[in-house]
């Protein structure tokens, strides 16, 4: 950051305590009240409140937290882009995504990185959560991408972007014309999920569970291995599915399904990268850092 009275700012700002801001920026408790001081000078502000060893921010401390943070985030940016000219990668990554990421989020985040890296050989191999960590246990990856929310002894895992699952329906169908249903309708209505392993059947179970309704209640006339062929289903049938928002697009587009609201119950989660404790991959971190800023 090239000003690094925000750094110090901002690291202050998020412990508030002058002694752990010095101790994590490596610098004296002195020069971290100097560099606040010069920062309320200039602005002609207050940006903390101290009462005793406690410290607090003032109104104008939590306006200059979410600027700092804009404009630290514009230098990482920046320093990244500015990297990229001087860098020439080579060699190839082999990457494992569970199937809604390698059919919705990955191909485009591929397409770019291919296109500014033309000398990386890159391929593409998709399974559910479990076939994906199973892969990179077994060396066949370098790194993978998966939905589940589970968190498996041996691997490491870095949070990429957030998805939503949705119920849908055909709009041709009588459950299409729905604008919403409760948590007990849910269960009397027919239903198309994905096989057992996947990261977006795990999630939905547990989703539900908070909502003390069990998976084993619901009414599951098929569970098929991949959202195309969920899709294509529920557009052939009147029945229902949960998959990802990201999934549907150009079907919400097209007007051919239609998302059904469930009272009270949200389904979030978070695409992450994965990759075995202690394994060490430079092209594979170039990858990752290059999709977080691209996705």
């Amino acid at each position: 950051m090239d000003d690094f009275r925000l750094r110090v700012f901002i690291t202050a700002a998020k412990t508030l305590n002058f002694t752990k801001c010095a101790e994590q920026l490596y610098i004296s408790q002195p020069a971290v009240s100097k560099h606040i001081g010069e920062l309320e000078s200039r602005y002609k502000v207050q940006l903390f409140e101290r009462s005793g060893s406690r410290l607090a921010l003032t109104e104008a401390g939590r306006v200059m937290l979410e600027h700092a943070e804009r404009i630290a985030d514009g230098y990482r940016r920046l320093q990244y882009e500015m990297d990229l000219f001087t860098d020439r990668l080579g060699g190839e990554l082999k990457v494992g995504a569970s199937t809604t990421i390698a059919q919705y989020v990955l191909p485009q985040v591929l397409a770019r990185f291919t296109a500014r890296f033309p000398e990386v050989k890159v391929s593409l191999v998709s399974g559910n959560s479990e076939q994906v960590e199973a892969a990179l246990a077994r060396h066949d990856t370098d790194l993978g991408l998966v939905e589940s929310s589970a968190r498996h002894p041996g691997f490491h895992y870095e949070p990429f972007i957030p998805d939503e699952l949705v119920l849908i329906a055909s709009t041709k169908g009588w459950y299409g014309r729905c604008d919403q249903v409760t948590l007990a309708e849910l269960q009397t209505v027919p239903l198309v999920l994905r096989e057992s392993g996947s990261g977006t059947l795990e999630v939905i179970s547990k989703y539900l569970a908070a909502a003390d309704v069990r998976l084993a209640s619901l009414r599951v006339v098929m569970q098929l291995g991949s959202t195309e062929s969920i899709k294509s289903f529920v557009r052939n049938s009147d029945a229902m599915a949960i998959v990802s928002v990201a999934s549907i697009v150009d079907e919400l587009r097209s007007g051919e399904l239609r998302i059904i609201d469930i009272e009270g119950c949200t389904i979030r989660r978070e695409f992450s990268f994965c990759w075995p404790e202690g394994r060490s991959d430079a092209l594979a971190a170039r990858f990752v850092e290059f999709a977080r800023h691209t996705a």
